[in-house]
């Protein structure tokens, strides 16, 4: 809900707020005594109440690029965006696309955006934060991820050791381990088996499976 706050100094301001009292503004009349910089930026907000379709981008063929970095805070308990870095219409629509496309039939995906393919590298290893990683040889950006969160651990964590066949999978991994996958592997392009790497990690437990997909994403490794 709009509204007009009437702060100390007796400049007026637009926003939304739950805790402190508020005065309702409901006609552009009232904005002319908050001075024009007020209403050139929350104007359009009363045009939006009044008729919502006209600034809704829900019909758009072509959803447009979000560009804002903060949001107005939304109200207790509801959902909504606050600040860019967190999350925003244009990588929110672009996650739930990716989702669908390298899902399968049966269940969709999670997609999470990342700014670069060393960014998700580094939020995937944290978010599982393994002893120890078994990898090929591969990008060597990967690997310098890995020392350096080993470094960060004093060699306590993120241990690398290598990556073994999928036969040899139960003998050479442990519960708690990771596999990294990367395939089609550069600069070979060598492709795993992807299915056989994830079945023989469930035979052991407790061991997940990342699979680098930069050559060939999900929809092409099926």
């Amino acid at each position: 809900m709009q509204f007009a706050l009437r702060a100390a100094s007796g400049n007026a301001w637009m926003g939304r707020c739950s805790s402190v009292s508020i005065r309702y503004v409901t006609s552009f009349r009232e904005l002319a005594p908050a001075g024009s910089a007020t209403a050139a930026v929350h104007a359009d907000a009363l045009a939006e109440a009044a008729d919502k379709w006209r600034f809704s981008h829900a019909a758009d063929v072509a959803p447009p690029i979000g560009m804002a970095t903060t949001f107005t805070c939304p109200a207790d308990g509801d959902g909504g965006h606050i600040y860019s870095r967190i999350s925003n219409p244009t990588r929110d629509r672009c996650e739930a696309l990716l989702g669908a496309v390298e899902g399968t039939p049966e269940k969709m995906a999670h997609a999470v955006l990342y700014s670069s393919g060393l960014a998700a590298c580094f939020g995937i290893l944290n978010r599982f934060l393994p002893k120890r990683v078994a990898i090929a040889g591969g990008y060597h950006g990967t690997h310098l991820v890995l020392d350096q969160l080993k470094r960060i651990s004093s060699n306590s964590m993120f241990l690398t050791v290598p990556l073994p066949s999928p036969g040899q999978v139960p003998d050479a991994v442990q519960p708690g381990d990771l596999l990294w996958i990367e395939t089609p592997i550069n600069p070979s392009c060598h492709v795993a088996d992807i299915a056989a790497y994830v079945e023989a990690a469930r035979k052991v437990g407790n061991v997940k499976v990342v699979v680098d997909g930069t050559f060939a994403p999900p929809p092409l490794q099926r």
